[in-house]
């Protein structure tokens, strides 16, 4: 089975902090209700649609779409605002068919964010992918973890627009 896991990059690199089981839980449980929303469809065609033509979301949707995207980052000092989104996502979209990790990401995202050398968090979407936080040693077969130092391929989620 698939599973999405939330990491954090603190002072000494980039942890694991959780895994949640079913990777449906995370991105596709939101794609799926924005494409039923602003789409009044849902599926792999819908949930392109998402990431090419975004419709006029509301900033907590917004902040939740962005948290699916490739090398999506989350700085600490926006932990309180992502957490309120994925609350606001969570009472809007639940459904009791589907998997829903988001509250379990926000309670693990408050958890450690309070750790001492928190700098940011990310997801590896899903398990069946590769992940991007794993950086190809070029020449090599090797890979390494993303280095916030060294690499630039990030894509840091825009909290505008959410009170915290």
């Amino acid at each position: 089975m698939s599973y999405t896991i939330l990491k954090m990059f603190g002072r000494t690199g980039l942890v694991h902090i959780e895994e949640y089981r079913n990777s449906h839980g995370f991105a596709p449980m939101v794609w799926s209700a924005l494409s039923k929303r602003y789409f009044r469809s849902d599926g792999i065609s819908q949930w392109q649609r998402l990431w090419e033509e975004p419709p006029a979301l509301e900033p907590w949707e917004r902040v939740v779409l962005e948290c699916t995207y490739d090398r999506a980052l989350i700085y600490r000092k926006d932990v309180p605002k992502v957490v309120k989104a994925l609350g606001q996502f969570s009472l809007r979209y639940d459904d009791p068919k589907r998997f829903n990790h988001l509250p379990a990401i926000a309670a693990a995202m408050l958890r450690e964010a309070q750790t001492e050398g928190c700098v940011a968090f990310c997801f590896y979407v899903t398990s069946a992918s590769d992940d991007l936080w794993q950086v190809r040693v070029e020449g090599s077969e090797d890979s390494r973890p993303y280095d916030l130092d060294v690499d630039t391929g990030h894509f840091v989620v825009n909290v505008e627009g959410i009170d915290g």
